[in-house]
């Protein structure tokens, strides 16, 4: 029979996959902000940047 896990073991798995999806839209925004620096349109290089982000955190989850 398993363990169920307390409150303070949940919390500490689930930060630790909150701290790599942010670091992941974190990346994909700063990304984004230079291509749009770059096309002298930062609002879409910021839109295009989360879009990134969101998909590099998708992409690189483990498969529970």
């Amino acid at each position: 029979m398993s363990d169920p896990q307390t409150g303070e073991e949940q919390t500490r798995a689930s930060n630790g996959s909150n701290k790599s999806r942010n670091s992941y839209i974190a990346v994909g925004l700063a990304i984004g902000v230079a291509i749009g620096a770059a096309m002298d349109a930062v609002g879409l290089g910021i839109a295009l940047g989360l879009c990134i982000g969101v998909a590099m955190s998708q992409t690189g989850k483990s498969g529970d």
